[in-house]
């Protein structure tokens, strides 16, 4: 019997496109269509949410899943993507803001729905909107993190760092 040995192919890399970020402009523009579309009060807490993601640059899951403090969220090491501890430090209306983000899901899941899925519903929303602003579609609410970093600027991303 004769055994055929594969070449080990190697496969290509594709460049690295720029990341998409959302402009002032457009997260404005947002924030505005989300007062036209949502009742005032629901409006505001939408607009608190994604004022916090914006400046916090943390991922859509991490307010649900870490520990919360009176000035911080702990990120434990091994349960993100680039699997480092960090703490991310917070103002009182981005804690009191987790924890209306908590408290919805929360009663949400209470009446028999998907914990993973009420997490995404923020995602979900911030989606709809941004297509009635007629902004890029491959602007996501992912970019809301990448435009905090940009936002930051280069000199300050230290916070990233798993040392900071």
């Amino acid at each position: 019997m004769d055994l055929v040995v594969k070449p080990k192919i190697k496969k290509p890399t594709l460049p690295k496109g720029n990341p998409m970020i959302i402009s002032n402009n457009q997260f404005f523009s947002a924030l505005n269509e989300i007062d036209k579309i949502y009742s005032p009060d629901w409006a505001n807490f939408l607009r608190s949410i994604y004022n916090f993601y914006r400046d916090t640059g943390l991922r859509l899951s991490e307010p649900f899943n870490f520990e919360l403090f009176a000035d911080r969220i702990r990120i434990k090491a091994g349960r993100t993507k680039n699997s480092y501890p960090r703490n991310v430090y917070l103002t009182k209306d981005q804690v009191l803001t987790i924890e209306r983000m908590r408290s919805y899901v929360d009663s949400q899941v209470k009446q028999k729905k998907s914990r993973v899925n009420q997490i995404k519903y923020f995602s979900r929303i911030w989606k709809n909107v941004l297509r009635k602003t007629n902004a890029p579609e491959k602007i996501n609410f992912h970019s809301l993190r990448r435009s905090e970093e940009r936002r930051v600027g280069k000199e300050c991303r230290s916070r990233w760092s798993p040392y900071h």
